[in-house]
This record gives C-alpha cells, structure tokens and sequence, in this order.
C-alpha cells in the first residue's frame, strides 16, 4: 500500500511540475511580448514563443538534472551500504585500532590505486583482482566508521567521502572482473577435469564468487546470465553423476545404494525445477526405477 501511495505522490508531483512548467513559460511569453509588442510588428510574437518554449525546456531539463543527481546518490548510498554489509560478512571488518588520518587515508587511496594499476596490468589473474576490491572493502569499513565519528566540520569528512568514491568505483570494477575471470575459469577447469567431483567442484567455486558479486550488484546482466549457466551446468552434471552413480551400484549388486542415489537424482530435480524440460517424466522414469529395484530387494 505504501509502494502504491508512494507512487501516487510522485505522478502527482511530476504533473504540477509540468504544470508550473507551463505557467512559467506563459509568463515568460507575457511578459516579453508586452516588453517589445509596438502595435504594428508581428515579430514581437515569435520572439516571445521562443522565449516562453526555451523557458519551459530549460525549466524541464534542470528538474531532470537534479533528479538524476539524486537518484545517482541515492544509489551510491545503497551500493555503498551493500559493500559495507557484504564486507561484514566475509570478514573484512577493517582495522579499528587507528584513526585514519588525512595522511593514512590518502597512504590507503594510494595503496588501492597501485594495486588497481597492477591488476589491470596482469589482467586475467583473479586473485589480484580479488585482493582490490577486498582492499576497497576495508577501506570503505574504515571510512564510514570515521566518518560517523568526526566531528562537524572536521576537514577529513570530504576526504574520505571523496575516497569512498573512489573506492567505490574500483571496487565494482575489480568484484566485476574478478567474478567474470572465475566464472569462465571453470569451463577449462572443468573441461580438463578427469572426474565429475572435481567438475562440480570447479563450477561451484565460479558459483559462489558470481553469487558473492550479486549480493553488491544484483542489477549486472552479465552477473545474472552467468549464475544461470551456473546453475544449469551443476544440476545437470549432478543429476548425471547421480545417475551413473546408482546404474554403477547397481550392475555391483549394490542395490541400497543405487536407491540412495537414485533418490537423490530425484532431490536434484526437484531443487531446479525450472532448469530441466521434460521434469516430471523424467522423474517419473527414476521413480519406476527405484520401484523395480525396491522389488528386486524384495525378494
């Protein structure tokens, strides 16, 4: 209900701006006809719709400039809450025992930016990359603390606001790249794999550095994309290794454990419900073969 008032608000407020949008530019027209009308030349008239035209798209154009200035902060407050929470949670809780002056802060900056540098240079080494945005992690820990802390008018409260940006913006850039170069690793890794554990292994490691780079960027296309192909790669390579699994345990004589496995094909398929065509008759065929194997213990 309140998403929809919100809305309401906003439609109505963006209408009255319209509105005095227009009202200003009729003013405009007015007032610049009455200043050059003479009585007996028409060009007064054109000058004062240009005027009162310009009036109205500059009146336009500077709401939809402050606008999107505010929704460019208002989205880098969110960004910047969404590092914060996910460096909490992957331990990256910054050092609490110094204060970051002017000096260190600019000393941090200095360390990122090198590293940064350094990074681009390697290029398709994932750890350095790594080792940036986690730099940028505890930077930004450091800074909100500080800042929440200095007093008003304290000349380090624009400098680390300044480095929060800067950080910010690595940070993206280096999470973003290091997320990409983990998840195209794992198709060599897996393609030179010489059994599927060590397959599942490598996809689920790409997996859980795309998943940690959508917790800060859930919007990026390219994240969502791969965590598809993700998923869709490991419950396939799964539900094939459960299946070979309990055919192999089978053919051994082992029948308990082909049903184990079995039954965990089945988990695996009701897990990626949407990721398999053919679902239910697919479960359907494992389902008639746990049964006949469950007679065959019978007897």
């Amino acid at each position: 209900m309140r998403v929809g008032q919100d809305r309401s608000l906003s439609w109505t407020a963006t209408v009255n701006y319209y509105f005095l949008a227009i009202f200003v530019g009729l003013f405009v027209f007015v007032v610049v006809l009455g200043f050059l009308y003479d009585g007996y030349d028409e060009s007064p008239w054109i000058v004062a719709a240009l005027a009162a035209i310009v009036s109205i798209v500059s009146f336009v154009l500077f709401r939809e400039v402050v606008f999107r200035r505010s929704r460019e902060r208002e989205r880098a407050a969110r960004r910047l809450t969404l590092h914060l929470s996910a460096a909490k949670k992957h331990g990256r809780q910054g050092d609490n025992t110094d204060k970051l002056t002017l000096e260190r802060n600019e000393k941090f900056l200095r360390e990122i930016r090198s590293k940064s540098d350094a990074a681009k240079v390697l290029g398709n080494l994932a750890e350095a990359h790594k080792e940036v945005f986690e730099l940028c992690d505890e930077y930004l820990l450091i800074a909100s603390r500080e800042i929440s802390k200095a007093r008003a008018g304290s000349p380090r409260v624009p400098a680390l606001w300044r480095g929060s940006v800067t950080a910010a913006k690595r940070h993206r850039f280096h999470m973003l790249k290091w997320a990409e170069l983990r998840s195209r690793s794992f198709t060599s890794d897996a393609k030179n794999a010489d059994s599927v554990a060590v397959k599942i292994a490598a996809a689920e490691d790409a997996l859980d550095a795309v998943e940690r780079a959508i917790e800060v960027y859930a919007d990026e296309k390219a994240l969502i994309e791969s965590r598809q192909v993700l998923w869709v790669f490991l419950a396939s390579t799964r539900l094939r290794f459960f299946l070979d699994e309990a055919e192999a345990a089978e053919m051994a004589g082992e029948l308990e454990s082909a049903v184990r496995n079995y039954n965990n094909a089945l988990i695996e398929l009701s897990r990626h419900a949407g990721t398999f065509e053919d679902r239910d008759l697919f479960g359907l065929k494992i389902r008639s073969e746990v049964e006949r194997i469950e007679k065959l213990m019978e007897k």
